[in-house]
C-alpha cells in the first residue's frame, strides 16, 4: 500500500559548510545522488525531491541509487516504500528551461524500467509525481498531464516505417498516468488556490491531489513573514472547503531550513505545523547541507494513497 509521504527532503542550496562526506561546498552530480540516498538512510525522510528547475539534473538518478546501494533499496522498495519526485520548469514561464520538461518526463518511463529490473518483477513506478513551480493557472497543470499521456505514453501507438509501432520497438511506457502537484507561491494565484485546483480535477479526474503551498521564498521575500504565513493558512483553508467531496491533501512548508536551524528544529516545526491545520506533510532542505554531520529522523506515520 502506498503512503501519502508526511517530509520531504528538497535539494535547495542552503548550505553553511561542505557536508561531512563531500569536500566541495556545491552539491551537485553524484553528490546529489548520495545526499538523497542519506536523505533516506540516515534523515529518515520518506520522499525527496529530485530538482530539474534551474540547474543540471542527472535524469539516470534511479539506475544510480538503485545500483548504487543495492541492498538499502532491495528492503525497502522505491516507488512503495520510499518516494522520490521530480520538480521540473514550468514552461509557461521558464522560456530558456522549456524543453527541460520533455526530457524529464521522458526519463520516467526509463526509469520504471529499470526498477522493473532491479527488483526482477514488474513494479511499482519509482517516480510518478512531478512538482509544478510558479503555478498559476489550471493550464500549467493540463498542459504537463496531457503532454504526457498524449507524446511521453501515446507515441507508442505510432507506427514505423519498418512495420511496427513504437511500443513494439521499444516497449510499453510505463506508468500510462503520473500525479501533477501544483506549487502555489505568489499571492495573486493563492487568493485563486480553489479555482486552479478546481479547473485541473475537473479535467484530469485524479483519485487524490497533492497541493504544495510555498511559505519561504518568494512569498516572504515579496510579501514578508506574517503576510506569507496568512497567506499560507489562507490557502490551506481554501483546499480543505473544496477537498472535503473529494479527498485531497494539501501540503505545505510550514518551514524553511533557517528556521530548521534557528527556531527548535524538527519539534518546533511540528509546533508551528499545529496552526496549518489538516496539512498531511513539509518540506525541509536536507540537514546534510546545513550542518556538517547533523541528522534527523522521526517522521509522523504516512497516510495511505487510497485513504480517498
Amino acid at each position: 500500500m502506498h503512503m501519502v509521504p508526511r517530509v520531504m527532503s528538497t535539494q535547495h542550496p542552503d548550505n553553511a559548510s561542505p557536508p561531512w562526506w563531500q569536500a566541495d561546498a556545491v552539491i551537485q552530480g553524484d553528490g546529489e545522488v548520495e545526499e538523497t540516498f542519506r536523505s533516506y538512510s540516515e534523515l529518515g525522510v520518506d520522499e525527496a525531491m529530485w530538482d530539474a528547475e534551474g540547474k543540471d539534473v542527472d535524469y539516470h538518478v534511479v539506475r544510480k541509487i538503485l545500483s548504487r546501494y543495492p541492498d538499502f533499496f532491495r528492503e525497502r522498495e522505491l516507488g512503495r516504500d520510499l518516494f522520490l519526485t521530480y520538480r521540473i520548469p514550468n514552461a509557461s514561464i521558464e522560456g530558456p528551461e522549456r524543453k527541460v520538461v520533455m526530457e524529464t518526463l521522458e526519463s520516467i518511463p526509463v526509469s520504471h524500467d529499470v526498477a522493473s529490473r532491479f527488483y526482477e518483477r514488474k513494479v511499482s513506478p519509482p517516480v510518478f509525481q512531478v512538482i509544478i513551480p510558479f503555478t498559476t493557472s489550471s493550464k500549467d497543470l493540463i498542459s504537463v498531464l496531457s503532454y504526457y499521456r498524449k507524446v511521453v505514453v501515446g507515441k507508442g501507438r505510432i507506427s514505423l516505417d519498418s512495420g511496427m509501432t513504437v511500443d513494439e520497438w521499444i516497449g510499453d511506457s510505463e506508468p500510462k498516468q503520473i500525479d501533477i502537484i501544483p506549487l502555489i507561491e505568489d499571492m495573486p494565484s493563492v487568493l485563486k488556490i480553489r479555482e486552479i485546483v478546481q479547473e485541473y480535477v475537473r479535467f484530469a479526474y485524479p483519485k487524490y491531489m497533492r497541493v504544495f503551498i510555498a511559505r519561504s521564498d518568494p512569498p516572504a521575500m515579496n510579501y514578508g513573514f506574517i503576510s506569507a504565513t496568512l497567506l499560507a493558512k489562507y490557502a490551506v483553508h481554501e483546499i480543505h472547503r473544496m477537498s472535503e467531496g473529494m479527498g485531497g491533501y494539501p501540503s505545505t512548508p510550514p518551514y524553511s531550513g533557517r528556521e530548521h536551524q534557528s527556531s527548535g528544529g524538527v519539534a518546533g516545526a511540528r509546533e508551528r505545523e499545529k496552526g496549518y491545520g489538516r496539512v498531511q506533510g513539509a518540506t525541509i532542505p536536507s540537514p546534510h547541507s546545513l550542518h556538517s554531520g547533523t541528522t534527523m529522523g522521526g517522521t509522523r506515520p504516512g497516510v495511505p494513497w487510497n485513504h480517498l
